[in-house]
């Protein structure tokens, strides 16, 4: 008789118990499609040390750039993951929505590769200066002295695209600065097309190393940094607001990584 019962028992548990287990699976499900819905892939540059913008070692993305990206990502709920590639194959990844934001970006970099596109950009978030380094020795340097450029793959030369098309400079492309340094210190090149902020950086922290600095002759870019994106305008403007509501805040991070 009481085996009776506890079979009996069961049977009224059990579609009871799976209706819970059920509700437990579909909350679960919602949540970790709510998670998703709020991960976000932030495309970047995989440069070893491009400091005081970011580095990347041991698979592991920070810098100025994460900071304040993490910064805004945790104020509106979102999280990034970061994907750090080399620059031409990024820009592949962004264009063809492999990731969904790109960082840092420029409506004026890789122009004609993004012709067809609808890119939003940000608000400015920090200025740059691009130009050419050459050693202290050479200075100064004519336009018509520059006939081998080192460039970091990826880059846009702005203002020697027309001599590059021409034939008048030859493009000598690295992954990342450092061979480059090698190269113009031992005359294998002319001069390195790069970010004057990063250049200091890597001169401020090598012994020994020969003296280079930005021309002061040649041309040289003024510009600044964005985040950018095709898949979501409305968090362009969400990032907006950030970086207007907390400019203390911002540019406490900048002078943290002496970008102020």
């Amino acid at each position: 008789m009481a085996l009776l019962f506890l079979k009996r028992m069961k049977l009224k548990t059990f579609p009871y118990a799976l209706v819970c287990y059920s509700l437990i699976f579909v909350s679960s499900l919602a949540n970790a499609k709510d998670q998703d819905a709020k991960r976000f892939v932030v495309g970047v540059q995989n440069f070893h040390d491009y400091s005081p913008y970011s580095s990347f070692v041991d698979n592991t993305y920070s810098g100025f750039n994460r900071e304040l990206l993490d910064a805004f990502a945790q104020d509106y709920g979102y999280e990034f993951v970061y994907m750090a590639l080399p620059i031409k194959r990024l820009y592949r990844h962004f264009l063809d929505g492999a990731v969904d934001f790109k960082y840092p970006d420029n409506a004026k970099w890789s122009a004609t590769q993004k012709e067809g596109h609808n890119i939003l950009y940000s608000d400015p978030i920090v200025s740059f200066v691009d130009g050419v380094i050459v050693l202290n020795k050479n200075k100064p340097i004519q336009r018509n002295a520059l006939s081998k450029l080192g460039m970091i793959a990826g880059f846009t030369p702005l203002p020697y695209l027309k001599d590059i098309k021409e034939k008048h400079i030859e493009v000598f492309e690295t992954r990342s600065l450092e061979p480059l340094l090698k190269m113009l210190a031992t005359g294998r090149i002319d001069g390195i097309y790069t970010n004057l902020a990063v250049m200091r950086n890597q001169v401020s922290h090598q012994d020994n190393q020969t003296p280079m600095s930005m021309s002061q002759t040649l041309p040289h870019v003024t510009g600044t940094r964005h985040l950018s994106t095709k898949l979501y305008p409305g968090m362009i403007v969400e990032f907006n607001q950030f970086l207007k509501q907390n400019r203390k805040r911002v540019n406490e991070i900048k002078q943290k990584h002496g970008l102020l």
